[in-house]
């Protein structure tokens, strides 16, 4: 069995079976299974649910994590990635705050970060509604959240206006990181 697990995610419904399979072969150390789990992930039904899940591991130490990112900007939108844990390292992010500086009148719509697998697969989304606006255009974002984040995945976060114009941006996210056996 690999010491790092990526996620293994399930459909309910019809793919019930298929995932028990894939469960199976993944815990007996099949290393296609594991690839073959992220399939699972692509576009659900209408109606049915995505979960994503990781297999126990052994916690050797945990420590406080924070890690403050600036943005990229567009006209509406500002995002970018933060980096990924690294071999053997978990990291379980509690909160994240954002600050979008815009032009004066301007009006935030919200922000979101994403769980992206190493080859930017979206596997969920988490959203952060806008905390404050003034009206000379700083919008405020800061939300409690509940993300797990894998060895070898990321989050992808942005912060959109309805309008205006975005100047910049930057956001931290905080909690912990887990160092993996």
């Amino acid at each position: 069995m690999p010491s790092m697990h990526t996620g293994m995610t399930r459909q309910t419904g019809q793919a019930r079976l298929a995932f028990s399979a894939v469960v199976c072969l993944a815990l007996s150390g099949a290393s296609a299974a594991a690839q073959q789990a992220g399939a699972l992930a692509s576009a659900p039904a209408p109606g049915k649910v995505v979960e994503v899940t990781a297999l126990a591991q052994t916690v050797v130490e945990t420590i406080h994590y924070q890690a403050e990112l600036v943005l990229s900007c567009s006209p509406l939108t500002c995002s970018a990635d933060f980096p990924r844990p690294g071999a053997k390292r978990r990291v379980n992010v509690t909160r994240v705050t954002c600050i979008l500086r815009a032009t004066a009148g301007s009006a935030a719509a919200g922000g979101s970060i994403a769980l992206r697998k190493a080859d930017f697969t979206h596997l969920l989304y988490q959203w952060l509604p806008t905390q404050h606006s003034s009206p000379d255009g700083f919008h405020t974002l800061n939300r409690a959240v509940d993300m797990q984040i894998a060895s070898n995945q990321h989050i992808r976060v942005a912060v959109s206006l309805a309008s205006g114009t975005a100047a910049s941006a930057s956001c931290t996210a905080s909690g912990t990181l887990e160092k993996l056996q």
